[in-house]
């Protein structure tokens, strides 16, 4: 399982609302994130 301290928070900053959509979207397709972890990065 994704967790958060295993992602960049430089990438995460830089990145536009669609594009963290877009990111959270695969993680969640390709299993590396469940649908809960997710909601950690809906603010």
């Amino acid at each position: 399982m994704l967790q958060l301290h295993d992602i960049d928070s430089r990438i995460i900053t830089d990145m536009t609302r669609q594009e963290l959509f877009d990111w959270m979207n695969g993680e969640v397709r390709s299993g590396k994130m469940s649908l809960d972890d997710s909601s950690v990065f809906l603010g």
